[in-house]
């Protein structure tokens, strides 16, 4: 049987790091990216914790198959606007509460 030491020199061994000092955010900052022209610009986002090699990995990716997604509404063929636009019916005199 194992005990609570045996466990924590294990995972002492297996994980070197003080666990004081690790620190991260709960949601990693969002780096914005243009993968289109200056003139029509076809921006994304990928997350701020990328190395630089894979970002520029994935972008090469995406823009080599950039004709599979859709930048605007008009190119996505066969969806219907009821399911992607909302409306919200306000009565006249009726201020929109949050």
């Amino acid at each position: 049987m194992v005990d609570a030491q045996d466990e924590l020199k294990h995972e002492e061994r297996v994980l070197p790091i003080k666990k004081k000092s690790l620190s991260f955010e709960a949601q990693d900052s969002l780096k914005e990216i243009n993968l289109g022209t200056n003139d029509r610009p076809r921006t994304t986002k990928a997350s701020g914790l990328l190395v630089e090699k894979d970002k520029n990995h994935i972008v090469k990716i995406i823009t080599k198959y950039n004709d599979f997604f859709a930048w605007d509404y008009h190119e996505m063929l066969g969806l219907s606007r009821d399911l992607v636009e909302h409306e919200f019916s306000i009565r006249e005199g009726f201020k929109p509460h949050r």
